[in-house]
């Protein structure tokens, strides 16, 4: 780069670089430029760079545009404008061009997209461009995603009309798919309705695969905090903690870390699951599976499918269910319907004590049922042969039936007293008890702490309850037990603010008290970004507004709508 040189040029031999990066220019923003020029002047030159007996903008396409806006509207011929000229390699200037754009106050993403993917390509890093300009490895990362976007997404985003967030999510789709979503939405009224990122992750929810939920992915009961795992899977698929097809993936996290994640590979996540089903399948039937043509004896373990060739149902289960009876078939393992055993089905399961006693006597059989049409699952089940037709019990001695009876009727009599207990108490709670212990203000026990945690955690977040239960809901029975187990300040610090988070989070579209407790809780955990946010949005507040606050004003009104007093 050689030393400047102020001059002034005629805008005539002055052109706009092919390779700036800002594309969008506010005709409204613009028209104000030109008045404000015309009035005061240019009050900083633009930067140019001279390619043969012309020269090329670096710096100032903006300030460019209006001076030709007012040359244009005055029919100056030869109108110049200031330029700083600069001798530069095309590289030198294509890196002031993406300075000077990303450091304006609001960068269009899809400029900034734009900008880090050409830096990316001249050979700069991730981590050379994020330090350069001041940004994380994730935000350049996820800028650099948005130019997957197909062109109408972009479009819609420059235009404001789907949100930065949104777009974020959309571009980790496939193209097919973001043509969908684009199908979906391309003929609204978008003066009317606005779209924002909690629609378009609904979208996602529905089309694509919550992780979460995924069958195939087993907690580890002994590690509440590791990854869940893979186990069953021998190498034959890609694991989705590595996928990049799992949403959760661009800022290398999984979905157990940060929120709720989406595979967004269905043909994948099919066959995942119809590969996990086949070996639940193999696990419950140890080798003992009844294969097709083979004699039913007693110790074969049959699998069970009422309809094989089933027109009901969910689509994604009708191709789960076809891909795994297919596993099954090529397997060679025999299917029989449930009506091969009409003397029923025994009401016990595999883990009551009466089940080894009733398979000994070879009273009931062993099945793998598959479920029904419209959910798959694969449950061990247990159908009576002909001879443990009528009889439900194994054979017992007068003793042990007697002790089960009474057994019973003990534990009828003691729910009967709870459920008694429950209601007297429940009718104290409205009355005098309730009353005078609401008011006590006398230190809490350690007890009274404890109950009162336990209320507290069957109203936090899915993400809380499932690392307590394994599941998004949480059994009563499991509740004091772990806060018993559990109990400590670090723990409460974290019931608390999960239980804060859920609530405000949960009510914040009705309830102002929780609308206003969540931008507190922002701005305590995160007061550098809540003041970012705010102030972008103060800024395109004041933008919007200004019209209404001057007319408001005109007619002697302030923005409450009442008179400003002098004003008649």
């Amino acid at each position: 780069m050689e030393k400047e040189q102020l001059m002034n040029i005629e805008i005539g031999k002055i052109s706009p670089s092919p390779r700036n990066p800002r594309k969008t220019f506010n005709e409204e923003e613009l028209n104000e430029l030109a008045q404000s020029i015309q009035q005061k002047g240019l009050l900083q030159p633009i930067t140019v760079r001279p390619i043969g007996k012309t020269y090329e903008i670096v710096c100032g396409e903006r300030r460019y545009r209006a001076v030709k806006k007012n040359a244009e509207a005055s029919k100056a011929k030869k109108a110049t404008i200031a330029c700083i000229v600069v001798k530069m390699t095309d590289e030198e200037a294509f890196e002031a061009m993406i300075t000077e754009n990303l450091q304006r106050k609001e960068v269009d993403p899809m400029e900034e997209a734009f900008a880090f993917c050409e830096l990316v390509k001249a050979g700069k890093t991730v981590d050379e461009i994020a330090e350069k300009f001041g940004k994380n490895k994730r935000f350049i990362q996820e800028r650099i995603k948005l130019n997957s976007l197909i062109d109408p997404l972009k479009e819609f985003l420059t235009k404001g009309i789907i949100p930065i967030g949104g777009a974020m999510l959309l571009s980790k789709l496939k193209e097919e798919l973001q043509v969908s979503y684009f199908e979906n939405i391309k003929d609204r009224d978008f003066d009317i309705i606005t779209i924002d990122v909690r629609e378009i992750r609904s979208w996602i929810q529905r089309e694509f695969m919550r992780l979460d939920n995924a069958q195939f992915l087993e907690e580890d009961e002994d590690d509440e905090e590791a990854l869940p795992t893979e186990d069953w899977n021998k190498g034959q698929f890609e694991k989705c903690v590595d996928c990049c097809m799992n949403t959760g993936n661009a800022g290398c996290l999984f979905y157990q870390m940060k929120g709720a994640h989406y595979c967004t590979d269905r043909d994948c996540f099919e066959k995942k699951t119809a590969a996990f089903y086949f070996s639940e399948i193999e696990k419950i039937g140890e080798g003992r599976i009844a294969m097709e043509g083979q004699k039913l004896e007693q110790g074969l373990v049959v699998i069970i499918d009422d309809d094989t060739e089933a027109k009901q149902g969910y689509d994604s289960t009708k191709r789960i269910r076809k891909m795994l009876l297919d596993m099954i078939r090529e397997k060679g393992y025999m299917i029989k319907p449930s009506s091969t055993y009409d003397s029923g089905r025994c009401k016990y399961y595999g883990d009551d004590e009466r089940i080894p006693k009733l398979l000994e006597q070879g009273k009931v059989v062993k099945c793998i049922d598959l479920g029904s049409p419209y959910y798959i699952s694969v449950d061990d089940v247990y159908y009576y042969t002909p001879s443990g037709k009528g009889s439900e019990e194994p054979e017992q001695s007068p003793e042990e039936a007697e002790a089960q009876e009474l057994a019973t009727k003990y534990e009828r009599e003691r729910d009967r007293m709870l459920d008694k207990l429950n209601n007297e108490l429940r009718d104290w709670s409205f009355d005098t008890f309730g009353k005078e212990y609401a008011k006590r203000t006398d230190e809490t026990s350690e007890e009274e702490e404890k109950l009162f945690w336990a209320v507290i955690l069957k109203d936090c977040s899915s993400d809380l309850t499932r690392e307590i239960s394994g599941s998004v809901i949480l059994r009563d029975e499991d509740v004091f037990p772990y806060v018993k187990k559990n109990y400590s300040e670090e723990n409460k610090r974290r019931w608390m603010r999960d239980f804060l988070n859920e609530m405000c989070r949960r009510q914040s579209s009705y309830n102002g008290v929780s609308r206003g407790a969540l931008r507190r809780l922002f701005k305590l955990a995160y007061p550098d970004d809540y003041k970012k946010l705010f102030d972008k949005l103060s800024e395109a507040f004041e933008k919007r507004s200004k019209k209404i606050k001057l007319r408001l004003e005109e007619i002697g009104y302030n923005v409450e709508g009442k008179k400003i007093k002098g004003e008649s």
